[in-house]
């Protein structure tokens, strides 16, 4: 699956999204509000990683809650990633995915939440998730995760987005992406080319994401 592939399947399940799921030709049943298609973004990026990595040994899990140990050992801190990778016990990559900015245009409270949580679970061993068995899987986090914001549109954030992005690039533990450009895939407009696929940007993704496994090659 290469980038344009990726935006593509977005931009159909948008124009699917648009559509009643359950429907009955016997009344005039229409729909407003298109369904959210956020989950099935999240197991398409997890699909997306998976294929570009191509490593057996890593579990990815896609919206699942970890509960960690912070301080004294006497807080739980509970958090759930859109997207994490464990390998070797580890937890070395923290995604999460967000289709636009439009749910908030002011990001410098949000980032720098996620730049002092990020610091402050970094090296610990005292993280878990709950497993299909309701057992406890216990794993580390790694000393060098971050969190790596992916911005599938810019539009829908005005001028407010080059502000966050910036201020995204000042921050030493956020890493933020923005995939595509011009036109939201979730435009009316019926020509996909009209989209503007950042393929820098995917680059720059997919060698950061890299660079968190590397790190943990070289601690073996």
């Amino acid at each position: 699956m290469n980038e344009q592939e990726f935006i593509k399947i977005i931009r159909d399940q948008y124009l699917k999204s648009r559509d009643l799921i359950h429907c009955s030709d016997e009344y005039n049943l229409q729909r407003g509000l298109s369904h959210s298609i956020s989950g099935a973004t999240e197991d398409l990026f997890g699909v997306f990683i998976a294929k570009h990595l191509d490593d057996k040994d890593i579990e990815l899990w896609v919206d699942k809650n970890i509960s960690i140990n912070l301080d004294d050992g006497k807080r739980v801190k509970s958090f759930r990633p859109d997207l994490f990778i464990i390998k070797n016990n580890v937890m070395t990559h923290y995604f999460d995915l967000k289709m636009d900015l439009g749910w908030s245009r002011n990001l410098k409270d949000y980032l720098s939440e996620k730049e002092s949580f990020i610091s402050d679970i970094r090296a610990k061993s005292t993280s878990w998730y709950t497993d299909s068995k309701k057992k406890k899987r216990f794993f580390e986090i790694s000393p060098v995760l971050k969190y790596q914001i992916i911005v599938v549109s810019k539009m829908n954030c005005g001028k407010a987005y080059n502000e966050n992005f910036a201020l995204a690039g000042q921050l030493s533990n956020v890493e933020m992406y923005t995939l595509t450009d011009k036109v939201h895939p979730n435009t009316y407009e019926d020509n996909f080319d009209l989209i503007e696929i950042n393929i820098d940007e995917f680059t720059r993704l997919l060698a950061d994401t890299e660079d968190q496994l590397d790190y943990l090659k070289s601690m073996v």
